[in-house]
């Protein structure tokens, strides 16, 4: 093997590497790139997804502390849709589930990963209008 099939073996494997990454190892990460202004983002389900104001933000968690600026993650991690203005983290007045609603959906929040994420405490709504938004994926 020459030296530069051998150079094109190596890229080609450590890009084979890259395309078989979980990235749900980052789940619950926010993160924002060193490129001023950059937008905060939060994986979820080894996806990056936008976050359109700080009245959002806040809305959904509890701290602006550690948001890591990681432009590695930011350029890599394939990108899901944004996180919708005025988002919310509901609960139900009847169940112990937690939802937070974006996109028109509700995408519960699974047990013991609130910590992870620095949601916020939910907002407990009428039963009848958490029932009433369809279900997105969850939150894990």
């Amino acid at each position: 093997m020459t030296a530069s099939t051998q150079s094109i073996a190596t890229l080609e494997t450590s890009k084979a590497k890259e395309l078989f990454i979980d990235w749900r190892q980052y789940d619950g990460k926010r993160l924002t790139s060193s490129v001023v202004p950059s937008p905060v983002y939060v994986v979820m389900n080894g996806q990056l997804h936008g976050l359109p104001s700080p009245d959002t933000y806040n809305s959904i968690f509890s701290t602006w502390e550690n948001i890591e600026v990681n432009d590695y993650l930011v350029n890599n991690i394939p990108y899901g849709e944004n996180i919708s203005v005025g988002a919310v983290i509901v609960r139900g007045g009847l169940t112990p589930e937690s939802y937070l609603v974006t996109q028109g959906k509700k995408c519960q929040i699974l047990p013991g990963v609130e910590k992870k994420y620095s949601f916020n405490s939910p907002t407990v709504v009428p039963q009848i209008l958490v029932n009433s938004i369809p279900s997105g994926d969850s939150i894990s």
